[in-house]
């Protein structure tokens, strides 16, 4: 569904005009269309590959997580590489966007914070359970 979509926005756009240099007033062919919806398609194919295997790995909460850390990077570099006030003000860091990543950043150290207490306390517990003593006689009594 996402690469039909994907395919119609960019026919969509060709068709308009868009994605080509205005100054070479040269329509793209059906060829170079297709051409770009195949490299699409295989970009989409790896994503998802990579993004299910991470998710198989970490579970729904860190990936969900961990896509909250990426929009943080893409929002820094876009404000990095694209922010110039006179042409494109709305690439720069606001107070709203400031905002935003800080609470996002707040949540991702919270559940990393709360995964490692976790991670220790099964760890106590689990090394508390092999250090049982051997079971009494009566216990072997009640087996048999």
């Amino acid at each position: 569904i996402e690469s039909f979509a994907m395919m119609m926005w960019v026919m969509i756009h060709v068709t308009l005009g868009g994605f080509f240099d205005p100054q070479e007033k040269e329509i793209p062919t059906a060829s170079f269309v297709l051409q770009g919806f195949l490299a699409l398609l295989l970009i989409d194919a790896i994503h998802a590959a990579a993004f299910f295997s991470l998710l198989s790995k970490l579970g729904a909460v860190a990936s969900a997580l961990l896509k909250g850390v990426q929009t943080i990077i893409v929002v820094l570099l876009s404000a990095a590489f694209f922010c110039s006030p006179e042409t494109s003000p709305q690439q720069c860091l606001d107070t709203v966007k400031i905002t935003s990543m800080s609470i996002v950043l707040v949540g991702v150290l919270c559940f990393a914070g709360g995964s490692k207490s976790k991670e220790s306390e099964n760890k106590v517990i689990t090394s508390h359970k092999l250090k049982r003593s051997p079971p009494s006689s009566e216990t072997e009594t009640l087996v048999s």
